[in-house]
């Protein structure tokens, strides 16, 4: 007991009462670790922390050394209350954004040393040349991924960035403007502006549309190696063609939200209109269903890939996943001579493209809203 009363010697005058210095007592520690435990005993009455609180955290309290960067190092310091403060302001301080960068070092210069800092197969090639570089990254996502099967396999549970997980960061206010800013940051990487950005008008579509093509041959080998990424890409294209005209899950968001505005919307969906068609020879079909109808108006909701986006393919480009016989211009005149037909039958009609609503959700909305609310008054 000679250390403990050694303890409780020296902290005689700080006002203990009688049940924390039975608390203190109890604890069990080296000697070498007795100045530790003083400074902490001392620590936590400054900051009204319960000795018992010390007594559970003693063990890995007199494990630490200089960690000082850790959440659970800020916390066992200074309670789970104030060590979560301590630790958000230290991590904000030192976060170092790109604005940081481009008023130390100039746009242009900042720009580099980001990039310099960056991980991509690009960039690789870029660094070491075009087989050294492709080496250098293929080893580089093998080690990452077996570290993540490494911790995955002793039970590290990954962070979920979600918006609670910013809301525990940064509080409510500061963690919804950071995690909103996060999200549209992202948001304008994988837009087609954001390509445009990154690699110019020319090859910006070109590459926008290499990235998103989840329907490729080159896409499934990529991913899952040539043998298996065949075999899966021949599975995919052996899909029944009759699901084709069904409505894809973007559109159904895009009118869930227009029903919002206008509350009688009926004609899509399931419940698509049939149109049958007599007497327009152009148009190979007997029947026709617009994606959305309403009181006159009909909406299209072009899918990029299916009816290929002209700002992602050009003309003799095969992109449907399911024909590659029918390029892209064919598919144009295709949807060209539907367009005719519903105006020939004095429809008015607007298309919608994917890319449109994946760019800005709110200007799409707004516009079909628009669009169907303008001509309410010369409905057929």
């Amino acid at each position: 007991m000679k250390q403990i009363y050694q303890v409780s010697r020296v902290l005689c005058n700080e006002s203990l009462t009688p049940i924390e210095i039975l608390i203190i007592d109890s604890i069990e520690f080296k000697k070498h670790k007795q100045t530790k435990l003083i400074e902490y005993i001392r620590r936590y009455k400054q900051l009204n922390l319960s000795m018992e609180l010390l007594r559970e955290n003693w063990a890995e309290i007199s494990e630490l050394n200089n960690d000082s960067s850790s959440l659970r190092s800020c916390q066992l310091r200074n309670g789970p209350v104030i060590g979560l403060a301590k630790f958000n302001e230290k991590r904000q301080a030192g976060i170092t954004t790109k604005e940081d960068y481009v008023e130390r070092y100039g746009k242009a210069e900042a720009a580099a040393r980001l990039r310099s800092r960056a991980a991509s197969e690009e960039i690789y090639i870029e660094r070491h040349g075009v087989e050294l570089g492709k080496e250098k990254w293929n080893n580089y996502l093998q080690k990452r991924k077996s570290s993540y099967a490494k911790k995955k396999a002793s039970g590290h549970v990954y962070s979920k960035y979600n918006r609670n997980y910013f809301h525990l960061l940064y509080g409510v206010a500061n963690g919804d403007e950071i995690y909103d800013r996060k999200i549209e940051g992202q948001r304008f990487k994988v837009s087609l502006a954001g390509y445009i950005e990154k690699y110019g008008p020319v090859d910006g579509p070109i590459m926008c549309k290499i990235c998103k093509d989840h329907t490729s041959i080159t896409y499934f080998t990529t991913k899952y190696g040539h043998d298996e990424g065949t075999i899966k890409y021949q599975e995919r294209c052996a899909i029944s063609v009759g699901n084709f005209r069904t409505a894809s899950k973007w559109s159904l968001l895009v009118i869930g939200k227009i029903k919002q505005e206008i509350g009688d919307l009926f004609y899509y969906g399931d419940n698509e209109l049939t149109i049958a068609v007599k007497d327009y020879p152009l148009l190979e079909q007997k029947i026709i269903k617009p994606d959305l109808f309403y009181k006159g108006c009909v909406i299209e909701f072009q899918g990029d890939i299916f009816h290929a986006n002209p700002l992602l393919f050009e003309y003799n480009t095969t992109p449907h996943p399911y024909n590659k016989t029918i390029t892209a211009g064919e598919i144009w005149a295709i949807d060209a001579i539907r367009i005719d037909y519903y105006k020939s039958k004095q429809y008015n009609t607007l298309e919608v493209w994917e890319s449109e609503w994946n760019n800005n959700k709110e200007s799409t909305i707004a516009k079909c809203v628009n669009f169907l609310k303008k001509h309410l008054n010369g409905t057929k």
